[in-house]
């Protein structure tokens, strides 16, 4: 008999165990939670939740054809065994991260944290995660149970999978229409996948309709499993070649490509692959660490989220020494829960299958009517200072005084047309939701009471003809839209235009280090995977062009960049407060001027061939040296980039500079 401490011993790789599968767990969950961490090489990590999702189906579909082939098949013990396997350890998560909020979180974020809660319970953090920021934005590491999106789809599918086998074993009693079911479901919902990929990247993302396939496709892969070759050197070329492609995805995918879509057969081929050639004994799968991580992978994968969102809380994420402390304790508090609440519930069941799943069951609805009452508590504000109260409520204090709005597709990404004050229309301002963020500012700049303002702003769209957005798919008839409707105006209005720019060029700097250059969201005639000098001068030359076009025989007011603070400014002050943490959210002059050159320098060319008029922002948000997100100790924005209510009034003498002019 082979022993060694670092390999699995003969006897060990003779029974039953797939320790190949659970070697690919192991790689799975580490390139996860590499890839949280923000670990080098690890860019496309996020596919292990993918190669999760093969291993899944593959099981899963194996307990079920097995049991109805042994006629021993039974739904609710299948249930019953998945709630064993589940959801302990995710009750244990969600009872952690509430008794760390209470300490941590201020009201809102608490509320909001406890509402999470609920959704995870019930199995829809999926579909309300996918209505939120989405999971490759810095938002998501202000959301501590963001990672259970993916457990909610696998529940899903769990619920209904062998509800989609047991009708076609009925019928037939024949696995090969359960294969041939299988692989018609799976093509499907991969074609879905990839045209809602197209037009709604989050919910390609999020939703069971269009990740299904992944787990179908390891359903497929039981299937064939049974007629693998008997050539040992043709197996384990199959098994290299999906090791490869997992590597693949892992080194080189990243979150700026169009994910899911096609690109994500790549990973979910090189899973079906390694899981397919069962190559049980070459070294790799039986080394005893990844063994001993595969075993733990569920509980790793369930606790390392909470310690990323951790090291972002107390601004920790780019500390070397922090990111391996944080990847140890996902280790070790794995193995903790591991030993402690997944072992345990496992095993639980062999003598009594029900009882077991009541208490689980009874314990959940505990904890979810817990979370409940932090909801209708408002988070228990009484927690806190009424000081961090008041810098948090800041992110609700946005313009809510637009009427007569006209609204898109999408009524939650903005309105296309509204009129914010009296009938008397003394400006008309367009551009983004950066626009509609000072718009009460435009208007307390009037010098009359009665006066108002057009508001004919497309969130997410910059302002420019023949412009194609990947963001949202009506962004080419806006600006048609705009030049259609101010035919019908009087040519003495001025126009104020105002827009995130250096989004639609450089991407967005939402929690972002550096200067890391990311894809342009936005393009023309084809797109470009970096802001290369083709498309800077193409964004350029059609920008001016359309500029020029609306200053014609036209007063145009071109408003310079609002400083981006990266970090949702109430929130991290709220923190802060919580902390006794002085430090003022801030970004120096020079990164300010380093985001923003080549749209400076886009507006000055404007303004000397166009005739335009420039308004600069900055004197009034910034010093010699730096940008603040608050004045006097209350924040400026709503969020990282919007100013509040609030905020856009320091600009008000500003937008005077229009009126007197006149």
């Amino acid at each position: 008999m082979k022993t060694s401490i670092f390999f699995l011993s003969d006897i060990q790789l003779q029974s039953s165990f797939r320790n190949d599968i659970n070697a690919l767990r192991a790689w799975a969950v580490l390139a996860v939670v590499f890839y949280h961490f923000g670990v080098p090489g690890f860019s496309g990590g996020f596919v292990g939740v993918d190669v999760f999702f093969v291993i899944s189906g593959f099981l899963m579909t194996g307990i079920i054809v097995k049991g109805l082939e042994n006629q021993n098949f039974s739904v609710l013990d299948f249930y019953f065994a998945r709630i064993r396997r589940i959801l302990p350890g995710l009750i244990g998560l969600c009872v952690a991260v509430l008794l760390v909020g209470w300490f941590l979180l201020a009201p809102d974020d608490y509320m909001k944290m406890a509402e999470h809660v609920q959704d995870v319970l019930l199995f829809k953090s999926n579909s309300t995660f996918s209505k939120e920021a989405g999971y490759f934005d810095a938002l998501s590491h202000e959301k501590w149970l963001l990672h259970t999106w993916s457990l909610s789809v696998e529940w899903q599918f769990y619920i209904i999978l062998p509800l989609l086998i047991y009708p076609v074993w009925l019928i037939k009693k024949r696995k090969k229409w359960i294969f041939i079911f299988f692989a018609v479901l799976a093509l499907s919902a991969f074609i879905a996948c990839i045209n809602k990929t197209s037009v709604d990247s989050a919910k390609a993302f999020y939703m069971l309709k269009y990740r299904s396939w992944e787990m179908i496709f390891g359903g497929l892969v039981y299937f064939f499993s049974e007629y693998n070759f008997s050539n040992s050197k043709k197996m384990r070329m199959l098994f290299y070649a999906g090791v490869i492609l997992i590597i693949y995805s892992i080194v080189f995918i990243d979150a700026e490509d169009n994910w899911p879509g096609s690109l994500a057969i790549v990973p979910v081929l090189g899973a079906s692959l390694v899981v397919f050639s069962s190559e049980r004994n070459i070294w790799i799968n039986r080394l005893l660490l990844f063994q001993w991580v595969g075993a733990r992978s569920y509980s790793i994968y369930l606790w390392h989220w909470p310690i990323v969102v951790l090291l972002a809380y107390f601004q920790k994420s780019d500390s070397v020494a922090w990111i391996i402390l944080g990847v140890a304790f996902s280790l070790l508090f794995g193995n903790f829960s591991y030993l402690f609440i997944e072992n345990p519930s496992r095993n639980a069941g062999r003598k009594n299958k029900v009882m077991p799943v009541i208490l689980i069951v009874l314990i959940s609805a505990l904890i979810y009517f817990l979370a409940e009452n932090v909801v209708k508590a408002g988070g228990f504000p009484m927690r806190v200072d009424s000081q961090i109260i008041q810098i948090s409520d800041e992110q609700r204090n946005t313009v809510k005084k637009f009427r007569n709005c006209i609204y898109g597709e999408d009524r939650e990404l903005g309105a296309l047309s509204c009129v914010l004050g009296g009938d008397s229309i003394g400006a008309i301002l367009i551009g983004d939701s950066h626009a509609g963020a000072v718009a009460t500012a435009v208007q307390s700049a009037m010098p009359q009471d009665d006066a108002g303002v057009y508001v004919w702003t497309r969130a997410a769209c910059p302002f420019i003809k023949g412009v194609t957005a990947k963001i949202r798919t009506d962004c080419d008839a806006y600006a048609p839209w705009v030049f259609d409707r101010l035919k019908s105006e009087p040519k003495n209005i001025p126009i104020v235009l105002i827009t995130r720019s250096s989004l639609y060029v450089f991407g967005g700097n939402e929690g972002l280090v550096g200067n890391k250059v990311r894809k342009p969201p936005v393009f023309f005639d084809k797109p470009y995977d970096s802001p290369t000098p083709d498309f800077l001068k193409e964004f350029k030359d059609r920008s001016i062009s359309t500029i020029c076009e609306l200053a014609d025989n036209r007063k145009l007011y071109l408003v310079r960049p609002i400083p981006e603070m990266k970090v949702s400014v109430p929130q991290v002050m709220a923190r802060h407060k919580m902390m006794g943490n002085q430090d003022r959210v801030s970004v120096s002059m020079d990164e300010y001027r380093y985001r923003h050159q080549f749209i400076l320098e886009l507006q000055d060319e404007a303004k000397l061939r166009c005739g335009v008029e420039i308004l600069d922002p900055v004197p009034y948000l910034c010093d010699n040296d730096n940008c603040y997100g608050d004045l006097n100790g209350r924040p400026l924005y709503s969020d990282d980039d919007h100013l509040s209510e609030f905020g856009n009034k320091v600009l008000v003498p500003m937008f005077a500079k229009i009126f007197t002019k006149r």
